[in-house]
C-alpha cells in the first residue's frame, strides 16, 4: 500500500479556534536527536538480553515492578511531516518518531524511572500498550499514568509525533500561533504513525534482535491508548474508514482501545473523509470524559461512542469536574480513579494476572461519589460546556509528571 501524504486540512481546527491570544509561551524545549534505531545510550540499551530469560520462570510475580526506560529514534522515511511553518509548501521528508518505551524492571527506585535498568525478562512477556500523547504534549506530561501501567505489570511504547509535541509546536510559535495551530493539522497521519511504531516494536522485540528488550513485550495481547488528539489517533487506527486498510496491515491487532477526552477523526491522510464504526469483531473500548472539560466537549466525546456501540464491549467513564489534562497527569481526586479503572480494564482485556476481574469489578473501580461513574451507555450532556476552549496549554514538561493545566 502506498503510504499516504500528510492531510493539509483543518481536522481539528475547531477545537484550537477559540484559544486564548495571550497566553505567554516559554522558550521551546529541544528536539530529541540521534540516529535512526539506536537506542539514547547505546552501549547500555543494545546488547544480548539476559541468559535466563527464555529458560527462567519467576514463582511469583511482584505485586508492583520498578519502571524502566528507554529512548529510540525511528524515522518513517517512506511518509513526509508537515511543515507547519509553510503547510501549503513542500512537505518535510520523512517522519521522525522518537519513542519512549517503559517497562517492568527489577532494579531502581520506586518513584523514579530507570534510564537503561535490565527489564524483567524472567517474568514476561509482558502485555503491551501503545499510548498516544495530545497536541503541545510529550509522553512526559503523562508519566505517572504511563509508570502506573508499568509498575502494574505492562510495557508502555509511546511516540512523540513530528509536528503536535511541545518543542515543534513551540518552535513555530506557540499553540496560540497560527503556525502552532498549523501544526494540529499533522493529527489525520498519526494513526498510521502508531501502526508504524508498532511494527518497529515488534522487531526491537523479537528474541535474537541483540536488543535490551528483546522478548519482553507479548505481541499477542495489545492495547492501544491515547489522550485528547492521541485519543482520536487511536480510535481512527481501530474502528475508522480512512484507516481500515492500516489496520488490516498489522501483524498483531490490539485487542483494547481506552479514549481519554477524545473524539472522532472527520478525515483521514489526504482530507479522506473518515468514519468511525464498531463490529463484534472490534477490539473493546473504554472512554473517559470529564463533564467539565472546554477543551474536548462531552457531548464530542458521547457522540464518538455512539458510534462505536456495535463494540463487544464499551464502557464510558464520566469525571464530573475535571479539567482536560489533568486527570492522566497525577492531579487528585480523579487521577488515582484514572489509573484504577484504566489498569483493571487493561488487566481484564489482556489477561493479566488473576485477581478475578469482570467488567463489573472495572465498573466498580472507576465509579466514586461525586468524582466519577462508569456505564455501558451514555446519556446527552445537556448543559455540558462545548469543547473548543483550551486555555493554559503547557510549554514545559511538568515537574514529577503532574500539571493542572490543559492541552489537548
Amino acid at each position: 500500500m502506498t503510504p499516504p501524504e500528510p492531510s493539509r486540512g483543518g481536522a481539528k481546527r475547531r477545537r484550537l479556534a477559540f484559544l486564548l491570544s495571550t497566553a505567554l509561551l516559554a522558550a521551546g524545549i529541544s528536539a530529541c536527536s540521534g540516529p535512526t534505531d539506536v537506542a539514547k545510550d547505546s552501549t547500555t540499551s543494545t546488547g544480548p538480553p539476559a541468559s535466563s530469560s527464555t529458560t527462567t520462570t519467576r514463582p511469583t510475580r511482584p505485586a508492583r515492578y520498578h519502571v524502566g526506560i528507554v529512548t529510540f529514534d525511528w524515522v518513517d522515511h517512506s511518509r513526509t511531516t508537515l511543515n507547519p511553518a509553510d503547510p501549503d509548501g513542500p512537505p518535510i521528508p520523512g517522519r521522525k518518531l522518537t519513542t519512549e518505551i517503559r517497562y517492568p524492571t527489577l532494579r531502581g527506585k520506586a518513584s523514579e524511572e530507570t534510564e537503561d535498568a535490565r527489564p524483567a525478562t524472567a517474568d514476561g512477556p509482558f502485555p503491551v500498550i501503545f499510548f498516544a500523547h495530545g497536541y503541545d504534549l510529550e509522553p512526559s506530561y503523562y508519566e505517572q499514568l504511563l509508570d502506573a501501567w508499568v509498575r502494574d505489570g505492562f510495557v508502555v511504547v509511546s511516540p512523540i509525533f513530528p509536528d503536535e509535541n511541545t518543542a515543534t509546536v513551540v518552535s513555530v510559535g506557540g499553540p496560540y500561533s497560527q503556525d502552532g495551530m498549523n501544526a494540529e493539522d499533522d493529527l489525520p497521519n498519526e494513526p498510521v504513525d502508531v501502526a508504524y511504531v508498532m511494527a518497529r516494536f515488534a522487531r526491537l522485540d523479537a528474541r535474537d534482535s541483540g536488543s535490551l528488550l528483546a522478548g519482553i513485550g507479548n505481541l499477542d495481547k495489545t492495547a492501544l491508548a491515547g489522550q485528547s488528539d492521541g485519543g482520536d489517533a487511536v480510535a481512527a487506527l481501530a474502528y475508522g474508514s480512512a484507516y481500515a486498510a492500516t489496520w488490516a496491515s498489522l501483524a498483531h491487532k490490539p485487542k483494547a482501545v481506552a479514549v481519554l477526552s477524545g473524539q472522532a477523526l472527520d478525515e483521514g491522510p489526504g482530507g479522506v473523509a473518515d468514519t468511525e464504526r464498531a463490529t463484534r469483531a472490534s477490539p473493546d473500548l473504554l472512554q473517559v470524559q470529564s463533564a467539565a472539560d472546554t477543551c474536548n466537549g462531552a457531548q464530542d466525546a458521547a457522540d464518538l461512542f455512539s458510534e462505536l456501540e456495535g463494540a463487544p464491549l464499551h464502557l464510558f467513564e464520566t469525571l464530573t469536574g475535571a479539567s482536560h489534562l489533568a486527570p492522566y497527569t497525577g492531579v487528585p481526586p480523579y487521577a488515582a480513579v484514572v489509573e484504577r479503572v484504566t489498569t483493571d480494564f487493561f488487566e481484564l482485556e489482556l489477561g493479566w494476572r488473576s485477581r478475578g476481574l469482570s467488567v463489573r469489578s472495572v465498573e466498580s473501580a472507576g465509579s466514586v461519589d461525586g468524582v466519577s461513574s462508569v456505564a455501558p451507555t451514555v446519556t446527552a450532556f445537556t448543559g455540558s460546556p462545548p469543547g473548543g476552549d483550551c486555555p493554559g496549554l503547557p510549554t514545559t514538561p511538568p515537574p514529577g509528571g503532574a500539571s493542572g493545566a490543559d492541552a489537548g
